[in-house]
């Protein structure tokens, strides 16, 4: 059985601080997507106004962070499928 895995890998230099948090787990994509699309809301409005730039922007993948500096400053959240 399938299980979908909605994941943040992020980092913020200036509160020396970095990890990896578990949004949510469910059964199909389709969920997955709709608290995806809830939860990156709040990661987008945080890359806009720390001018990060924006890798990827997509309906399971938003992937920011500031340019020449992404390994301390960014976020990834993602959907990845597990068995």
């Amino acid at each position: 059985m399938k299980h979908y895995v909605i994941l943040c890998d992020w980092a913020v230099d200036h509160m020396c601080d970095s990890g990896v948090d578990i949004t949510a787990v469910t059964h199909t994509l389709e969920e997955a997507k709709e608290i995806f699309a809830k939860a990156v809301v709040d990661e987008k409005k945080y890359a806009e106004e720390n001018h990060w730039d924006v890798l990827t922007d997509t309906d399971v993948e938003f992937d920011a962070g500031q340019f020449g500096y992404y390994a301390a400053e960014h976020a990834h959240f993602y959907i990845q499928e597990v068995e």
